[in-house]
């Protein structure tokens, strides 16, 4: 196996094997986060409040849990371009296969609120209330009239 082949798989062994450290060791990450905030450098509580913050919000899990979709779905992809012996026409049928299967993942309105569900769950298991997070950034919006007294209203009939 020449050195390039060599570097080509562990470049690809690292990055998915960073992401799935993170999606792994979840509760390992906010305990060393959580140690951290107890920290007597106060630059280094900061950080660590801040990490895991980010860390335990709802739009952090549900990207890597997307994430996670994504990188198995270019998987096989990753590993044709990577190869020593690369056949472009195969890589091509690939890519487009891929393509496909990423739209498909991103209209597949079923497949959306699968991944929803499956955050909100895993959210619950980490402290994280999904809910509560949702009331905070999204507030219902009053449509706005042009006079709200009913006692100065008009009432057109056409």
């Amino acid at each position: 196996m020449s050195p390039t082949s060599i570097n080509s798989l562990l470049s690809q062994a690292v990055w998915f094997n960073r992401f799935k450290a993170v999606w792994l060791s979840f509760d390992e990450i906010t305990q060393g986060l959580e140690e951290l905030e107890d920290s007597d450098d106060n630059k280094m509580k900061a950080k660590a409040e801040n990490l895991l913050a980010r860390v335990r919000s709802f739009q952090f899990i549900v990207m890597v849990m997307f994430m996670k979709n994504v990188m198995i779905k270019t998987k096989i992809l990753t590993k044709q371009v990577q190869s020593v012996n690369i056949n472009i026409v195969d890589i091509l049928e690939s890519a487009k296969a891929t393509i496909s299967t990423l739209r498909h993942l991103h209209n597949d309105e079923q497949n959306v609120n699968n991944l929803i569900t499956a955050a909100v769950k895993f959210s619950e298991r980490h402290g994280v209330d999904a809910n509560d997070e949702y009331q905070q950034h999204h507030h219902h919006r009053r449509p706005t009239r042009v006079d709200e007294r009913p006692e100065t209203a008009t009432n057109l009939n056409l």
